[in-house]
């Protein structure tokens, strides 16, 4: 009889020191992904190049660039609405960095007009020929 009582005792033992490691666990891998969440929307910085998607613990996604930025909490911009969500750290389950959007339309711009310029060059030369008959020497 004393050993029943023993070996039950030592099952109910178990089996709370087993639940405190499996809750300790969750606890310190729920506080490292809030730390990671962190590191990233400080790396980032706030502004329209600050572009982030976020993965929340409901599976729902969220993307846009960080407006604000505190130590508990972070708002989100969208990009093409503009509507701001607030997000707590603890609610992130995934932060991932976007590539910012380079705006090379001045260089596009700038060969653009190079080309139409030397186009405008040449047939200018090749009219010049064509009139004074300059060509056909």
């Amino acid at each position: 009889m004393t050993r029943l009582i023993a070996l039950a005792l030592a099952v109910i033992l178990n089996s709370v020191s087993t639940a405190v490691v499996v809750a300790q666990t969750e606890q310190g891998s729920e506080a490292k992904r809030i730390v990671k969440a962190k590191q990233v929307v400080h790396k980032l910085g706030i502004g329209r190049e600050a572009r982030v998607a976020i993965t929340r613990t409901d599976q729902t996604t969220v993307s846009g660039f960080i407006s604000e930025a505190s130590e508990s909490s972070f708002e989100l911009t969208d990009f093409s609405t503009g509507a701001t969500t607030q997000l707590t750290y603890a609610e992130v389950e995934k932060a991932k960095p976007l590539p910012t959007v380079r705006n090379d339309l001045t260089t596009k711009r700038a060969i653009k007009q190079v080309g139409l310029a030397l186009g405008i060059g040449v047939g200018v030369l090749v009219l010049a020929c064509l009139l004074t008959r300059r060509c056909e020497e």
